[in-house]
């Protein structure tokens, strides 16, 4: 396991040359530098910190380090140390590997020399000649007493060195004294999710060990690495050494894996996590160990079919006695003896602390950012850089470590982590031009993102400038060879080959194009050179069997198995190759060897039936083809493969089976099923059969009848197959059997049905198998099946479902499904459920959802809303992980001496500001420094990973909203808990509600869609409560509220102005519309509302109050004219009423009946008063007051006279929820009363001589 470092290996660019990426904005800038004299300490670098005059801070730190006495030794250290990063700086490799040896020799035993061994394994990698040398030094130096991290790191070093030449006894060798494990004994605990495995084995580790033996599992010898690999496998890995000790000791223990992982020390137990709190890839701990015996356990997430974790562990002391690895025992073990942890130097923390305490130099920063960037930390790396630049703002060796961190950081986008590196890049060579190491990190940077040519004529100036080093033309041949310039490629490649003695990676990469131009000999001469130099690799053990030196790869091959002991690759490619050349007894032999190994993995036995087959052991095929299908139940190549074989379709028990249509067909059409519509569902069957280990294959069949030209649109392009499904048949057939098969067109994301007419029947039918998937082991729940569909009539549906005899099945119904019957089947119990001539369901506007009146069932077992909540909790974890981007944003957005509910609202802000467009809350496969950085994704994540750097401690629940279906799911469904709210502990035990879902969300407030709703709470501890409900409504209801103050002339004009106040869900939505419209525009919307409520209208002038505030109301100011609201009678006018008219009837009960509940998706609450000045002397005939109820509404109307004014006031109240059918007519009822005295006319009597004036 290898930690990203400052020139990590150059050739994973070449295989990622993605096109050119969006460019994001960028990050906000740290806090200003401060110009301030250097401190004494670092005068000698000056010329670099300051000017960037690099030959002039080379000449000043040769200098200094002349001066320096010899028992100067840490200060000589350092100096080195900085000599060797400026060579590396200026592309002079060679001159920087022999500088950072000289720092690991001026003193061994401090932190600084772990530093420059550090910096010396991967600078050596490109050093070439200047290796030689520096190995026989290595070796005399760990013949003395070093620190175990110092010889680990020099063992790697060595290691480094023999894996390039391919001396692979020497690479075992370094591996070995570098402390790795030699075997494991290893438990794979598969289909389940692996962080909430871990999470759980933690709580029990190490306790959560199987009882049973493990296998045993050697670490491989090249690398020393804990590697488990198993095609698809996703779990948890448990792996356990057992090793004595003959006298107390104080051993070392470095473990080194990406994510999460659990390890313990005999009883003691430590989580590595990179959450919160977490950081770095890298956890080194001492014990003190009495003799005996003692054992090691760790637990590793398998994740995409791999669980990888590096092991170390070392005596402190290197004239200790070595350790003696033992393997497992059957039985009762021997007790293990005394241990406990033990203090001893953390490398890391004491950097850090050594900066801290001389703030104004910059060195020191640059230390403790390389020892955490040693230890994978790398948001700790970057903030020390960054203090480091704010002391030395010219200091350009800082921008390109920055630039290299944010290139390789996994929290981000590619795109996004090249953009802040070119910049920074860019930035430093500004700075200081004589950069070649960032010159030649842009030039690849350059050839990822495909400006080949631009890359090409850098690669071509730093050549010039460093004539001896091989790895400027490598590159460029790579670059030529992607541009098809061949010619141009092979110089290059030439140039590169004269300058080194040799290089695995340049050896093969003239070996492939040797072969690619079918270069027969030039191939050949160079795999002779590759073997010579024992050198590994599958294109080489291919490319001597197809010339016949068939022992050649034999030896390379059974190499390969010997030192990369713990992958199945080298075994498979052996099996393989012989089986390909008929070389049966070797075929059998060598998945003998893996099986004994391995144990009876899946894609051994695939081969083992290719073998039993050309053996013409046809039984014995069919046996080993049962046999893997038992391991991978949900694979339907296998299942194909053996209903080739006997015939027998094994999806199904003896009653049942595949559905006839003909015979269907038949009885659909003889019945008297009164469908209409556009087409009937005369068959909707699906037969699912479920493994122990919650696998399932499932068989859906389908049969439609087409009634209208309207169904053959709809059912002529067939698009709800899903992808990886097994096709059966897709295909029309008419009453008496005759059939068309479907169109199938490669690349095509629809299979079309041809010369389909009404009246005929489509049929389709295909398989999908599915691998576990259930949160905990053998956990499964299916998709809905449903017995009724929206719009489409159903003549029979069907589903079976199979399961091992005795697995506890539930099985629940909704909405009068049929009761299923169940019968034993041999080893199997069958369930059956049926039902027949269903109705379509009406499609309704407004309506509940499907569920709350469709009927259907679900099924599952070992599976639960509890499985979800931990599945969800885990992995917004991981999303919401504190990383530099987040750190840095708190930095920039916290405001001093607020509360912290005004921090908190302020972070809030920022946030919404900051993530323009949102996305699903319950999507957490993107991390929040990502959703920053990008301006879009899901802004919970963002908020709760920003939350908890500034210091609270948030609960994060997904809710549902009023819209959810109001139904008690047995088995976790998608689109139910889909609302993801904040709640934030303040001082004072007050708590403070934030929901993100829209980027002008007030603070501190949820709209009435969530008022108490029931929600799942993805944090706290394990036994807490996981599902509650959100907190009621308030005391105080938002609302809205509309004053219009309006002069009525005589002649019925009305003039005057308006004000709506909007505090509501509806004010977030209205921001989120105004704020990206034009003034123009945000007129045109005020002038349509007002058309819509006052025919005739015209606005005057308008003006919007707190727009851009979302903590204060939306306040709407306008002035408008009308002249038809009034008609003019003989003794005055008639207002016609309805000022803002509700419109309720047609907007919400527009149907005569209905058969689905009627939805109201918020709460609507509107407060109107209109002040209406008459003309003088002139009276208003007042309308009655009226109230009114109905379901979940009211409303309110009452008129007065005052002074000459007339004033009406009407209130109304909608509540959000459900109108079931049976009160809709109360309801639509209660519409239409609303409605006729809304628009009630009020007549106004005027004097004689007011009414002829207005003549």
């Amino acid at each position: 396991m290898r930690t990203p470092r400052t020139l990590a290996p150059l050739l994973a660019l070449l295989s990622a040359c993605a096109g050119p990426q969006p460019r994001p904005p960028a990050v906000p800038a740290a806090p200003a530098p401060v110009a301030r004299s250097l401190p004494e300490s670092a005068r000698p670098w000056a010329a670099w910190l300051e000017r960037c005059d690099l030959d002039e801070a080379e000449r000043d730190l040769q200098e200094h380090l002349s001066r320096l006495p010899e028992q100067a030794r840490l200060e000589r250290q350092r100096t080195l140390l900085g000599l060797g990063l400026l060579h590396l700086s200026r592309g002079r490799f060679g001159e920087d590997a022999r500088m950072f040896w000289q720092a690991v020799q001026a003193e061994p035993g401090s932190r600084v020399a772990l530093l420059a061994a550090w910096q010396l394994d991967e600078s050596l990698a490109v050093s070439g000649p200047a290796s030689h040398g520096i190995r026989s030094e290595v070796e005399s130096l760990l013949r003395s007493p070093l620190s175990p991290e110092l010889r680990f790191l020099l063992h790697r070093v060595l290691r480094s060195l023999a894996l390039r030449e391919g001396d692979w006894d020497t690479v075992e060798a370094h591996v070995r004294q570098a402390g790795a494990i030699p075997t494991w004994r290893i438990w794979p605990l598969t289909g389940r999710d692996p962080q909430v495995a871990l999470e759980e084995a933690f709580r029990q580790f190490p306790g959560a060990f199987p009882a049973q033996p493990g296998r045993a599992h050697p670490s491989s010898s090249a690398d020393g690495l804990l590697l488990y690999e198993e095609e698809g496998a996703r779990g948890l890995l448990l792996a356990e050494c057992l090793f004595e000790i003959k006298s107390a000791a104080t051993l070392w223990l470095r473990l080194e894996g990406d994510g999460t992982w659990a390890a313990a020390f005999d009883e003691q137990a430590l989580l590595h996590d990179r959450r919160p709190g977490h950081a770095g890839v890298v956890e080194t701990r001492l014990f003190t160990a009495q003799p005996g015996r003692h054992r090691l356990r760790v637990a590793v997430p398998i994740e995409g079919g791999r669980a990888i974790l590096g092991v170390n562990l070392l005596p402190a002391d290197a004239a200790a006695p070595d350790l003696v690895f033992l393997s497992q025992e059957t039985g009762a073990a021997p007790p293990l003896a005394n241990s406990a942890p033990s203090q001893g130097a953390e490398p890391q923390a004491e950097a850090i602390r050594e900066a801290d305490r001389a703030p104004e130099d910059p060195l020191p920063r640059l230390w403790a950012a390389l020892a955490s960037w040693s230890y994978g930390d790398m948001d700790q790396a970057i903030e020390q850089l960054m203090l480091a630049r704010q002391r030395a703002p010219a200091f350009s060796l800082v921008d390109y470590l920055e630039g290299v961190l944010w290139l390789e950081n996994d929290d981000l986008p590619q795109g996004i982590g090249a953009a802040q590196a070119r910049r920074l890049w860019g930035q430093a060579l500004a700075t200081c031009p004589g950069l070649d190491l960032v010159r030649f990190r842009l030039a690849l940077l350059d050839g990822m993102e495909n400006r080949e040519e631009q890359a090409l004529e850098t690669l071509q100036r730093l050549e010039a400038l460093h004539p001896q080093t091989f790895i400027f033309p490598f590159f460029m041949a790579n670059f030529f060879d992607r541009l098809g310039w061949n010619a141009e490629a092979d110089q290059a490649l030439e140039r590169a080959r004269r300058r080194v003695d040799f290089d695995p990676e340049l050896w093969r990469l003239l070996f492939s194009k040797a072969l690619r131009w079918r270069d027969e000999q030039g191939a050949y001469r160079l795999a002779q050179e590759l073997v010579r130099r024992n050198q590994l690799i599958s294109p080489l053990n291919a490319f001597f069997w197809a010339r016949g030196e068939r022992e050649t790869t034999r030896r390379g091959l059974e190499a390969a198995a010997r030192y990369f002991g713990a992958q199945l690759g080298a075994r498979l490619e052996a099996v393989d190759l012989e089986l390909a050349a008929g070389e049966l007894e070797r075929a059998r032999a060598a998945l003998d060897r893996a099986e004994a190994d391995f144990g009876l993995r899946p894609e051994l036995v695939k081969r083992r039936v290719d073998l039993l087959e050309r053996q013409n052991r046809e039984r014995e095929a069919v046996r080993w083809l049962e046999r893997l299908s038992q391991l991978w139940p949900w694979d339907l190549h296998l299942r194909l493969a053996l209903r080739v074989v006997d015939g027998r379709d094994r999806m199904f028990s003896a009653a049942d089976g595949p559905a006839d249509p003909l015979s269907i067909i038949r009885e659909y059409l003889e019945s008297d099923f009164v469908a209409g519509g556009d087409a009937v569902l005369v068959l909707d069957q699906a037969d699912l059969d479920v493994a122990p280990d919650g696998s399932s294959v499932e068989r859906i069949h389908f049969l439609v009848h087409l009634l209208s030209a309207a169904g053959v649109e709809r059912w002529g392009e067939v698009r709800d197959i899903p992808p990886g499904a097994q096709v059966e048949m897709v295909r029309s057939l008419d009453a008496s059997g005759n059939s068309r098969e479907a169109e199938v067109v490669p690349g095509k994301e629809s299979i079309t049905i041809p010369a389909l007419q009404t009246g005929d029947f489509v049929e389709i039918a295909y398989r999908v198998g599915r691998r576990p998937s259930g949160v905990r082991a053998g956990g499964f729940s299916a998709s809905r099946f449903y017995f009724a569909s929206e719009g489409l009539p159903i003549f029979r549906s069907r589903y079976t479902v199979r399961v091992p005899k005795g697995l506890p099945l539930v099985i629940r119904q909704h909405n009068g499904a049929p009761a299923p019957s169940r019968q034993r089947v041999g080893a199997f119990d069958v369930y059956r459920i049926e039902r027949t001539r269903t109705p379509a369901l009406p499609a309704e506007p407004d309506a509940a959802p499907l569920d709350e009146s469709a009927p259907f069932v679900e099924v599952g077992f070992a599976n639960g809303w509890r499985d979800l909540r931990d599945l969800l909790s885990v992995r917004l974890a991981r999303a919401s992980r504190i990383s530099w981007p987040v750190i840095h944003f708190v930095q920039q957005h916290t405001p001093r001496l607020w509360s912290d509910a005004e921090l908190a609202c302020s972070l809030f802000r920022e946030v919404n500001r900051a993530v323009r467009r949102g996305s699903d809350a319950g999507d957490f496969d993107e991390s929040a420094a990502s959703v920053l950085m990008r301006g879009e994704g899901n802004r919970l994540i963002a908020l709760v990973a920003v939350l908890r750097a500034a210091g609270f401690d948030p609960a994060v629940y997904l809710a549902r909203t009023i819209s959810s279906p109001v139904l008690e799911y047995r088995f976790p469904q998608d689109g139910v808990f889909t609302h993801g709210v904040v709640a934030v502990p303040l001082s004072g035990g007050k708590t403070l509600w934030l929901d993100p879902a829209e980027r002008d969300q007030p603070c501190g407030r949820l709209f009435s869609f969530l008022w108490d709703q029931p929600a799942l709470r993805l944090t706290g501890s394990p036994g807490d409560d996981f599902l509650t409900r959100l907190p009621p409504a308030p005391e105080r209801l938002p609302g809205k509220e509309i004053r219009l103050e309006l002069e009525l002339g005589a002649d019925g004009t009305l003039s005057g102005t308006g004000r709506d106040v909007l505090d509501t869900a509806e004010a977030t939505r209205a921001r989120e519309l105004l704020s990206g419209f034009s003034s123009a525009l945000r007129q045109q919307v005020m002038e349509n509302g007002l058309s819509a409520a006052f025919p005739g209208a015209r606005l005057e002038s308008w003006s919007m109050e707190a727009l851009d505030d979302p903590e204060r109301p939306l306040v709407l100011h306008y002035r408008l004219r009308t002249s038809g609201m009034a008609d003019l009678e003989p003794d005055g006018l008639v207002l016609r009423g309805g000022f803002f008219p509700y419109r309720l009837a047609a907007g919400l009960a527009a149907q005569a009946r209905r058969a689905r509940p009627l939805l109201i998706e918020d709460e609507t609450r509107l407060r109107t008063t209109v002040e209406i000045r008459l003309p003088p002397g002139a009276t208003a005939e007042l309308p009655a007051e009226v109230r009114l109820e109905g379901p979940l509404s009211e409303f309110a109307y009452r008129a007065r006279s005052e002074n000459g004014r007339l004033i009406l006031e009407k209130n109304i109240r909608v509540r959000a929820g459900r109108v079931a059918p049976e009160e809709f007519q109360a309801f639509k009822e209660f519409c239409l009363k609303v409605d006729r005295k809304d628009v009630e006319p009020i007549r106004v009597v005027m004097p004689r001589s007011v009414r002829a004036a207005a003549r």
